[in-house]
């Protein structure tokens, strides 16, 4: 059977997870559908084991600041994936091609204009990528997940839908029964991402420490994963300072009180989704500033504070300051709230939904189980 839907995706877990999170309302509807990514990047493992086909094309990470050799290699690389998707394209014939942006789904965006196919974009960030912004005004849809990327996109049709998630929610107290963390405790999860934060490993112990001395809170237990195999980089200074290389986030997101993170896309709509108001890292090198932006746009409805790597750096009392204000206990409940407005459940289904209206035709069926 042909390919009906083509998902563009990786680069980033930003990008692949959502995406996995709507083919999995995808198949369940009943719609035939693939994947295409960089074939050496971290989509080539994540999107098999998640048990979906997936075409792996040549991509390239442009560096738009640079000019020299290395800028001139990638944009051959995006020339070379943009010409195998064209084929690629032309094999499965898709009715619809799903773009997430990053660098990576460029070739298939490119390959599915120039072939007139129809296709949608999901852009997760606050500021949206540079390929949303070049092909937004041809796109069918911009599916935004925040409404503040609408002002950089004039010339386009949006709808706002927030970020599909793994939805895994964990009663509270089963989580911290699970995790070994008392019911009476105040938890802080501190998380640097899949691959962890240097900054974040070697700051945040020290700002723990000015907090225990200055703090009311009673009880202060700390879960911080470091990324694997970073967990030496973390000094823990207390027994209730725990470092762990890996862990399951879905578990301590339901059991946590507030979080220290970077300002990833997933990362934010998971803490939404878990109602868990944040203290924000962005990471300064993320392309376009873009993470300062997600930071930016979730400090502005009142979920949590935005602190620059310049400012965490030069003094950790910046990092205690925020911390101390957030476990207030009013602070913190109002801050939940406003986290919990951001990211409802069900955004994969709502997702499918609008494009169903329009640009799918609802298919009917039972399809071929997905191994998990």
């Amino acid at each position: 059977m042909a390919t009906k839907v083509i998902l563009a995706t990786g680069g980033s877990g930003g990008h692949i997870y959502p995406a996995i999170s709507i083919a999995s309302e995808l198949h369940s509807r009943g719609y035939d559908l693939a994947f295409v990514g960089q074939a050496s990047g971290m989509e080539a493992r994540i999107v098999p084991d998640a048990g979906y086909d997936f075409h792996g094309v040549a991509a390239g990470k442009i560096q738009r600041k640079l000019i020299n050799l290395q800028l001139f290699k990638e944009l051959f690389s995006s020339f070379k994936g943009f010409v195998e998707c064209i084929s690629l394209l032309r094999e499965h014939k898709p009715e619809l091609v799903i773009g997430f942006g990053g660098f990576a789904s460029f070739p298939t965006i490119a390959a599915a204009w120039l072939l007139r196919i129809p296709f949608v974009l999901h852009e997760a960030n606050a500021y949206p990528g540079l390929v949303t912004r070049l092909f937004a005004r041809f796109a069918k849809l911009v599916l935004l997940a925040n409404s503040e990327a609408k002002r950089y996109l004039k010339n386009a049709k949006t709808d706002v839908v927030p970020v599909p998630i793994r939805e895994g929610r964990v009663n509270r107290s089963e989580a911290r029964k699970t995790l070994g963390v008392p019911e009476d405790a105040f938890l802080s999860f501190i998380m640097g991402g899949s691959l962890g934060s240097a900054v974040l490993n070697s700051h945040v112990p020290q700002a723990f420490e000015a907090l225990a001395t200055q703090s009311a809170i009673k009880n202060h237990v700390v879960i911080h994963s470091s990324g694997r195999g970073r967990s030496a980089e973390v000094l823990s200074p207390s027994e209730n300072y725990r470092v762990e290389d890996y862990v399951d986030s879905s578990l301590v997101w339901s059991a946590a009180d507030v979080a220290i993170t970077r300002a990833g896309n997933g990362t934010l709509s998971e803490a939404a989704y878990h109602a868990v108001p944040l203290i924000m890292v962005p990471l300064p090198s993320a392309a376009e500033n873009h993470q300062f932006h997600n930071a930016k746009a979730f400090e502005d409805a009142g979920a949590g504070f935005v602190l620059e790597e310049k400012d965490f750096r030069a003094d950790a009392q910046n990092l205690t300051k925020l911390w101390e204000k957030l476990s207030q206990a009013e602070q913190n409940h109002q801050a939940s709230l406003a986290a919990k407005v951001r990211s409802p459940a069900g955004a994969a289904k709502k997702l499918i939904d609008i494009l169903e209206k329009s640009y799918l035709e609802p298919k009917h069926g039972n399809p071929t189980p997905v191994f998990r």
